[in-house]
């Protein structure tokens, strides 16, 4: 597997995450020195020893000859040794590298580039004195890349663009919704632009307020666009070729938290429609109507549900957030006359707001009920672990909202 060698930084993590997460804060990383052993990408690999135990980085100076040279020099210099990891992610990440962290009373300030006090830059390893100037490339490179994508798009090719962070597509917002979605339009049908942009877009990673968005409910607004919100490995796939096929661009919405589930995926061709809702669970006495993780969530909570109160709940997953199956919706409405939406976005002018006005105004009658929601907290998110994951939809919200609908 590769790993990025830049050492990432971040604010630091609470010794409480740690605890969850099998993993604990303040527990010091040594680095000993590089070169045993060749990688796959024909560089050193860095061993780091930790309290937890002892995990290996591969390099690629091939690829990244100038991260190598200073990564292997700062080990050199022994930069890392009694070093903490400031952060964990189960599954997905580990950040380090701050010399701050060998210090427990200046925990408050790991990872932000600043020395605790002052807040003068460090000005060494991944800690540069160019805040502004990273920023500014930042939004630079996302608006560019976009730009690129569009315009191959427009002169016959298929991009697949992605973001890191669906966060980051806001000073794309111009590439996106200006041009990408309205070029058929405007050209009076003469130019298609089919263009895939994917890229995670959540909370729950404890990587607070900046980096946590759910876009869809903006990105879905604008006429011309696809919007796709996968919660299987075997949907993401179908619904992925189903997307670069199109030719309407496609804002594909990932999940981190999803990326180390597992599923059953079929080998061959598997090409799932846009558009088409599934239904993930069968029952009659109430409609849960979900998309992406949510889908887990809700799936949990229903099983509860028949196991410990009887109530038998229907799982709709949406996929496509536009185009709506919402001819689905309305059936399984119809089987159960109950309802609740659930979904990982701000309450106000979400996606579950269109649906539940949807579903008064084709299927008043068959509602034996009012429209019951779970949706994320309205506040931005939180840096504290266990506060994030009662900030999101989890099982226990999703059991107590759904127990409420049906009463």
């Amino acid at each position: 597997m590769r790993v990025a060698l830049t050492v990432l930084t971040a604010v630091a993590l609470s010794t409480a995450l740690f605890a969850q997460a099998g993993g604990r804060a303040g527990a010091p990383a040594t680095a000993p020195a590089a070169g045993a052993k060749k990688s796959p990408g024909a560089g050193s690999v860095i061993v780091f020893e930790t309290v937890k135990g002892t995990f290996e980085v591969e390099t690629y100076p091939n690829e990244a000859p100038k991260t190598v040279e200073h990564v292997l020099a700062l080990i050199k210099r022994n930069f890392y040794n009694g070093q903490r990891i400031q952060r964990f992610v189960a599954n997905q990440l580990i950040q380090f590298g701050d010399p701050q962290t060998r210090d427990m009373t200046k925990q408050a300030w790991w990872g932000r580039g600043f020395q605790a006090g002052s807040g003068k830059t460090i000005g060494v390893a991944e800690f540069a004195d160019i805040t502004q100037l990273a920023t500014a490339s930042l939004a630079a490179t996302c608006d560019s890349v976009l730009g690129v994508g569009v315009g191959a798009a427009m002169v016959g090719l298929r991009p697949v663009v992605e973001f890191m962070t669906w966060n980051f597509s806001a000073v794309a917002f111009d590439q996106i919704l200006n041009n990408a979605a309205n070029v058929r339009y405007m050209s009076g049908g003469q130019i298609n632009c089919p263009i895939v942009i994917r890229g995670p877009a959540n909370g729950g990673t404890n990587v607070g307020a900046t980096h946590s968005h759910t876009p869809e409910n903006v990105l879905a607004n604008h006429p011309g666009v696809k919007v796709v919100v996968p919660s299987t490995p075997r949907d993401a796939k179908g619904l992925l070729k189903s997307s670069i096929r199109d030719n309407d661009p496609v804002f594909f919405l990932e999940n981190t938290m999803l990326y180390g589930e597992k599923g059953e995926v079929p080998e061959g061709e598997l090409v799932i429609p846009l558009g088409s809702a599934d239904i993930k669970r069968e029952g009659k006495d109430l409609t849960i109507v979900t998309y992406g993780r949510s889908v887990l969530h809700s799936l949990a909570a229903a099983e509860r549900l028949q196991q410990d109160y009887g109530v038998s709940a229907e799982i709709v997953d949406l996929r496509s957030i536009r185009p709506l199956d919402i001819d689905t919706v309305l059936a399984s409405v119809a089987r159960t006359h109950r309802v609740l939406i659930v979904e990982e976005q701000k309450p106000f002018a979400s996606v579950g707001s269109q649906l539940a006005y949807m579903i008064q105004r084709e299927a008043f009658d068959e509602l034996d009920g009012p429209i019951h929601r779970v949706t994320t907290v309205d506040a931005p998110a939180i840096y504290s672990p266990p506060v994030e994951v009662e900030q999101l939809p989890n099982p226990q919200r999703v059991l107590k909202a759904a127990l409420a609908a049906v009463a």
